[in-house]
């Protein structure tokens, strides 16, 4: 697969305020595109879900995430935030625009209101077993 950008970053830290919250996290590779535009790339080390598409990529909470974090820095969303499957070699692109970004803020205001008014269901899981409080749920 040919790649015309050119690598900007990789491991970058962004971090910005949400409702006066700090977010802050890591995109795998920044991009510059041959026009100037920046464009996003996420790693994924499994395989390509089959019912991940174009369409339901936009519902992808981390792919919306790193969008206001590259607005942040450059003033501008990425023109696209992929997804690359390494063990299928498949890319999944996301065209973030000003509507997709709304909705995702809308969203994570709600998560973000829900938590403080502690009304979250729990979801023990495989990574409880990493938690202080995981043997809770042995119980």
């Amino acid at each position: 697969m040919e790649n015309k950008n050119t690598i900007i970053e990789i491991e970058m830290e962004f971090q910005f305020n949400f409702e006066d919250h700090p977010v802050k996290g890591y995109i795998d590779r920044l991009e510059q595109t041959p026009d100037g535009e920046i464009g996003v790339v996420d790693f994924k080390t499994g395989l390509k879900p089959s019912e991940l598409t174009t369409k339901s990529v936009r519902e992808d909470f981390q792919m919306d995430l790193y969008c206001p974090g590259v607005k942040e820095m450059f003033g501008r969303l990425p023109v696209k935030a992929s997804l690359f499957y390494l063990k299928d070699n498949k890319l999944v692109d996301y065209i973030p625009d000003e509507g997709s970004i709304t909705a995702f803020t809308e969203r994570m205001s709600t998560m973000i209101q829900s938590i403080h008014a502690e009304q979250f269901p729990a979801c023990p899981g495989q990574t409880c077993r990493y938690c202080d409080y995981g043997s809770l749920w042995d119980a």
